[in-house]
């Protein structure tokens, strides 16, 4: 049995796959029942996070938008992860995530003031 690359070197007809070719067997495949009415988001489940990138996605976003211009983050994003932002979004996201760990360190020091020894 050739494969794709092989029928169509030796001149084979590359309509049908070599399994259709071989096979004898035909019959119709029943349609799978719709799951629209059942299926929920898992986005809470998955832990994603709200927005139009993954949360690995908006990491390297925000670790690049720390370290080069946003427009420059952006054209790196597009070259290694191949999805085009533009540099408001990787602003947008580095902003959010500077924000965030402000508000982080803010939540740290107001735990220490209260834990710490009176004296």
């Amino acid at each position: 049995m050739l494969g794709w690359n092989h029928a169509a070197a030796s001149g084979a007809r590359f309509d049908q796959p070599d399994n259709e070719r071989h096979s004898n067997w035909i019959a119709a495949t029943p349609c799978a029942p719709s799951v629209e009415p059942v299926f929920f988001p898992l986005d809470e489940e998955l832990e994603l996070l709200p927005g139009e990138l993954s949360a690995t996605l908006a990491e390297g976003v925000a670790r690049l938008g720390t370290k080069m211009p946003f427009e420059q983050a952006a054209a790196d994003v597009a070259f290694f992860w191949r999805v085009e932002l533009d540099e408001t979004t990787v602003r947008r996201y580095t902003q959010a995530a500077g924000a965030a760990y402000v508000a982080e360190q803010a939540d740290e020091v107001e735990r220490l003031e209260r834990e710490r020894p009176v004296g």
